[in-house]
């Protein structure tokens, strides 16, 4: 069954009435800014629900309750990194406790997961009908009845968060006595986060309780006058009587409101243009793309002033790098305000620049997208100003660089590539920053959905699925991985597939790829993967089936060691594919256009290369040496000491897989002759390479990859 959609469109309630109304067994999945949420159904109830957030409350009720010692909070969360399982998954398998005597601290996890999703207003959602293990506890919740009493909650939180504006808002407790000795636990534990914490949010936050009770908590306790909250700068100013009030004011609380509940930039552009719309004369939304201005929407004030015209422009409108005001606004960040100031760009798009007061701020920086607003007044101001409280909003929409918060965006390039040039360098790319923020690589979705079919069925045949599962190199990475955890790990390391299918069972594998079907889903809607995903998918396989033939014929001692490497020996290029598509793409248009290699053609547009960042994914990972060379030392064989022979295995494979695989390109001139010297160089004489290679041949034509 196929179920999905976006949350703008269907609300979470209704699609947990409709699966359980159904009676279905399955996973559903939402991702929102970057949050993957996920519930699990037995027969329409809900009997797991696992987030971030909900993890953090389940952590926090343990350690409030005592029931984890801090050696074992360190190893719980070691293995969370090792493996990225959630915790109700971790404690079933480790064995500290039977799970129902921790039934109430699961719960409040799973009530947290589920307000979550309910106080999204946004966001993707796929449900993937499959069988679904149920751990010992056998938890069981009435999902209609949940669904009721949590979109009440999240009513209730909504009106909570609108009430005090945000939830960074400072927290005070008043010093009187409040009768600490007749409050609840409950309510003590929440007095005393107020009193350290800075602000609501962060009371919500550490609270071992689910926050739907923290903010009930919290509001009676500020109705009796237990605990205030400080005026903020721009978060509440002070009150107006309801008639009569200031109407700039009115106009600033109106949009700051929009702002605080909606991460999403185009209503955040909309809420600074109904702003100013009120105070300005006119207002230019412009889109810049790789550092040209290519659109611009302009609002300029007609007749009587009640009223604006509208018109749009398109084309090459001018370079940032040729505005001194635009290109610094846009570099840091921070928006202009101030006396109207001379610019070609500006004047030509919205008149000749007359005596008046205008303002510049930054919407959007993301990878070579930048959107900015431009407004002026023909007329200065005196006194308190939309200007001064223009600037107020303009903090709340400050874009957040990539490169400030150390962790690349999974759809644009860590560095922006030089404007003006399309297939120009990009910058030197740091292979660090490349690698630190993937912790998950997406699989091909062909290959989860028929992987999951087959383990669906007990009697399974674990050969079969071995073969299935060796063709995607982030399904082989997550399994070795995972194997070799503080969770499962033992003295002898896994290095293949068969190793680790043996060492996990076929209900944690089962597990481990129903959770790599999520990313496989989410990840479609990126169009590098689409373009280009498939390509290195069919490669990986490719060289996989090549080394471990390869490998056999040479009479190395592990030819699944030898499958392995070849299937993941490109994983680098699935990195920089998944963080900077537009690269990517840059690095193909190169590469054809002057005939280069793969990594010579990564090298001249981002500074390093596949070998590099998917090194430093298999030193992050902890992955087999085995595998670490092949990925390392494909393109440079003699530098791989110890090491050559399996390297120089997964260089043939990569070879003959461009020689005679799907996509039939090479990099070399005469490639016949150079698969003649490697396998010469592999000791394999010519009628032995023959056979081989007559044998990757049938290999490549029966693989039904795509």
């Amino acid at each position: 069954m196929i179920f999905n959609g976006e949350l703008s469109k269907y609300h979470p309630a209704d699609a947990i009435m409709f699966l359980s109304q159904l009676n279905l067994n399955g996973v559903l999945s939402i991702n929102a800014h970057r949050r993957l949420i996920t519930l699990s159904f037995d027969n329409g109830f809900i009997v797991d629900a696992c987030s971030v957030k909900g993890d953090a409350k389940i952590m926090q009720g343990l350690i409030f309750n005592r029931r984890v010692t801090a050696d074992q909070v360190r190893h719980i969360r070691r293995i969370q990194v090792e493996t990225g399982l959630p915790i109700r998954a971790i404690l079933s398998q480790i064995d500290l406790f039977p799970l129902a005597t921790v039934e109430d601290i699961l719960l409040t996890g799973m009530k947290e997961v589920l307000l979550e999703m309910f106080l999204l207003d946004e966001g993707a959602f796929h449900f993937t009908d499959t069988p679904v293990a149920v751990d010992a506890l056998e938890t069981k919740l009435d999902a209609r009845m949940l669904a009721i009493s949590v979109a009440a909650q999240s009513d209730e939180h909504r009106d909570f968060v609108k009430g005090i504006i945000s939830l960074d808002r400072e927290i005070l407790v008043c010093t009187h006595d409040q009768g600490a000795s007749a409050m609840s636990t409950e309510v003590q534990v929440v007095m005393r986060l107020a009193a350290s914490c800075g602000t609501v949010g962060q009371v919500l936050e550490k609270a071992p309780f689910d926050s739907a009770t923290v903010v009930a908590i919290i509001k009676t306790q500020m109705e009796k006058g237990a605990i205030t909250l400080r005026p903020g700068d721009a978060a509440e100013p002070p009150a107006l009587p309801e008639s009569g009030g200031d109407p700039l004011f009115g106009a600033f609380r109106q949009a700051l409101k929009k702002l605080v509940l909606s991460d999403d930039p185009l209503k955040r552009i909309e809420a600074l243009v109904t702003f100013c719309q009120g105070f300005y004369d006119s207002i230019l939304i412009l889109s810049a793309k790789a550092g040209q201005v290519v659109h611009c929407k302009q609002l300029r004030r007609v007749g009587d002033g009640h009223g604006m015209d509208q018109q749009s422009t398109a084309g090459c409108l001018g370079v940032l790098a040729e505005e001194p005001v635009l290109d610094a606004v846009h570099r840091s960040g921070v928006g202009f305000f101030g006396d109207r100031f001379r610019s070609r760009l500006l004047d030509r798009l919205s008149g000749a620049c007359e005596p008046g007061e205008c303002a510049l701020i930054p919407v959007v920086s993301k990878g070579k997208v930048a959107v900015f607003i431009y407004v002026f007044s023909e007329n200065g101001f005196a006194g308190l100003s939309p200007q001064h409280y223009l600037e107020l909003l303009s903090w709340m929409v400050a874009p957040r660089k990539a490169a400030a918060a150390g962790h690349p965006s999974p759809s644009t390039p860590a560095d922006p590539p030089d404007a003006g040039q399309p297939d120009a360098p990009t910058g030197s790319f740091s292979p660090d920053r490349l690698v630190s923020g993937i912790n998950e690589l997406p699989p091909l979705p062909t290959l989860v959905t028929r992987a999951l079919d087959m383990l669906s069925d007990p009697d399974v045949d674990v050969d079969a699925l071995e073969r299935v599962i060796g063709k995607d190199q982030s399904l082989v990475t997550k399994l070795i991985k995972i194997s070799n955890s503080a969770l499962y790990g033992g003295l002898q390391r896994v290095e293949s597939l068969h190793q680790a299918l043996a060492r996990l069972g076929a209900r944690t594998t089962r597990s481990l790829v129903l959770s790599a079907s999520m990313q496989a889903y989410f990840f479609k809607s990126n169009p590098g993967m689409r373009t280009w995903g498939q390509f290195l998918w069919q490669h990986a396989a490719e060289c996989g089936m090549a080394a471990r033939r390869i490998a056999a014929a040479t009479g190395y001692e592990d030819p699944e060691q030898a499958f392995v490497g070849g299937v993941l020996h490109d994983i680098g290029k699935l990195v920089l594919l998944l963080v900077g598509a537009d690269s990517y793409r840059q690095i193909q248009n190169l590469r054809k256009r002057e005939g280069l290699s793969d990594h010579e053609a990564e090298k001249k547009i981002i500074g390093t290369d596949h070998m590099e960042v998917g090194e430093l994914l298999m030193k992050k990972w902890k992955m087999p040496e085995s595998a670490m060379i092949c990925v390392k030392y494909h393109h440079h064989v003699p530098n791989a000491e110890p090491g050559r022979h399996l390297a120089a295995i997964t260089a043939y494979a990569n070879h003959l897989s461009h020689l005679h695989g799907s996509q039939l390109q090479w990099f070399v001139q005469d490639p016949e002759g150079v698969a003649g010297r490697m396998a010469g160089d592999l000791g394999l004489s010519a009628a032995v390479n023959a056979a081989l290679v007559e044998s990757v041949l049938s290999d490549f034509q029966q693989a039904d990859l795509l």
